[in-house]
């Protein structure tokens, strides 16, 4: 499978530092000759031990400290990028600290590799720009950014960290900002632009977000983006226009593992034919202002002709404090399906539901597409009152198995279907203080259903039409 053997590929590191594919043990055939210690083709010309090796691919390494850089973070380091030869070049950035007081743009590229060692960015305050802006669109076959760390901790420090587009083969790997961001842009875009292109982010750490009325984004998957990118283990905390922010127009997004948190809009933001699986998704600050904190969204770029789902499987989603939120997992109007397993939802938020498909857009009806949602061994436990648990609109033939619903607060609901008939419930237990069933202007058949009647006063299924 394509994407698995670029994963098996891009994981071989050189001691955990800094990560080549090609770069670990044996640095194979010909890396003497191709190594920046010869002095050619734009290299440094002298002996650098601790240097990574050259990857399979590439031409050079390129030490900035070698070639005048100041790893003090006194002198830009803008005018010693600009005068690299980058195609073909890892550009190495040992140990300290480098200021940067302008983009360095890079175009037209084949491959590309930017890593460090210890190695801290600090963007000049009050420079609003793009530091590291890569766009290999055109030929593009390898783009890799390893190894570095962003400090946004001074007030007035601003500018996206990362702006990178290649065609296919897009790594990012251990890649942390710290410092709370104060103005626009987002800090980091992928794009991966062929149909066929790959991207792996994996440990993007993002943890001390940005403030409520800037509306910055963490990391964004932007329009262009066509291929299939796989973030894993990531960390992104606090931002308020999505953490995650990732449905292109095409291609599919895996999100394996990882940690969002306390985000507006969304933590966790994917298009259909995505997975999101083994994440932690959790909302537990209420004062941060942001708009909407909804745990993951599932919505498509706009409703597709031929839809797939995305699916949510062995996650974990805490809704404990919120400012706002309609829902811990949201389906968006825009997308016709979704499959959510094995994921355990905790609400303690009063009137936030733990499931919530909204109205589908009226074009799948003239496509003749029926918008649907699968649950199987879904559990939702938590102190939340008023509202339902899972809601359900105007989506029909819906079939959950596995529920195991237990919500303490008052007047709290259980399943509510609207406008959504020839549904299912297998093997199910209720446990709420309202109705465990609203039907409103809909129908759902009901096996095995459980339904813990000392805590429900009322009827276990009830019909909003009935007279």
């Amino acid at each position: 499978m394509k994407r698995r053997s670029f994963l098996r590929r891009t994981a071989i590191g050189v001691g955990g530092a800094v990560v080549l594919a090609g770069c670990g043990g044996d640095p194979g055939p010909g890396t003497d000759d191709r190594s920046d210690r010869d002095g050619d083709d734009g290299s440094d010309g002298a002996d650098a031990p601790d240097d990574p090796p050259v990857p399979d691919g590439f031409d050079r390494v390129v030490n900035v400290v070698n070639r005048g850089a100041d790893p003090s973070g006194e002198e830009s380091l803008v005018p010693i990028l600009e005068d690299i030869d980058p195609d073909g070049s890892v550009v190495f950035l040992p140990a300290g600290t480098y200021r940067m007081d302008d983009t360095w743009r890079v175009t037209d590229f084949e491959r590309l590799a930017l890593v460090g060692r210890d190695a801290t960015i600090v963007p000049s305050p009050e420079q609003s720009v793009q530091l590291f802006s890569f766009d290999g669109e055109g030929s593009g076959t390898e783009l890799r950014v390893e190894g570095l760390d962003f400090d946004y901790s001074h007030e007035d420090a601003r500018g996206r960290m990362l702006h990178l587009k290649i065609r296919d083969g897009l790594l990012v790997r251990n890649v942390t900002a710290f410092g709370t961001v104060t103005e626009r842009p987002s800090l980091v875009r992928v794009d991966v632009t062929d149909s066929d292109g790959e991207g792996l982010v994996d440990r993007l750490r993002l943890p001390d977000g940005a403030a409520a009325d800037t509306g910055i984004t963490g990391c964004y998957v932007g329009n262009d983006s066509r291929g299939d990118i796989t973030f894993r283990d990531c960390r992104i905390e606090g931002f308020p226009d999505n953490g995650l922010y990732a449905d292109p127009p095409a291609g599919s997004i895996t999100v394996d593992g990882g940690y969002f948190a306390n985000c507006g809009i969304s933590n966790v933001r994917v298009r259909g034919d995505s997975t999101i699986r083994d994440a932690y998704v959790r909302c537990d600050s209420d004062h941060l202002g942001f708009e909407n904190m909804r745990g993951i969204r599932l919505t498509d770029y706009e409703p597709q002709d031929t839809p797939e789902p995305a699916v949510v499987e062995n996650c974990r989603v805490d809704m404990l404090e919120v400012s706002h939120s309609d829902g811990a997992i949201e389906l968006s109007g825009q997308l016709a399906r979704a499959v959510v397993r094995d994921t355990h939802v905790r609400v303690n938020a009063d009137d936030v539901p733990a499931f919530n498909a909204k109205e589908p857009d009226s074009v799948f009806e003239e496509l003749g597409i029926l918008p649907s949602v699968e649950l199987e061994n879904v559990t939702v436990e938590g102190s939340a009152g008023e509202g339902d648990v899972i809601g359900i609109t105007g989506r029909s033939e819906c079939a959950f198995s596995g529920l195991d619903i237990h919500q303490t607060g008052p007047n709290r609901d259980g399943v509510t279907f609207s406008d959504s008939r020839d549904n299912v419930i297998r093997n199910a237990r209720i446990d709420v203080t309202g109705d465990a069933i609203v039907l409103s202007d809909s129908e759902t058949d009901t096996f095995d259903v459980d339904v813990v009647e000392d805590a429900n006063e009322n009827d276990p299924v009830a019909d909003d039409d009935a007279e």
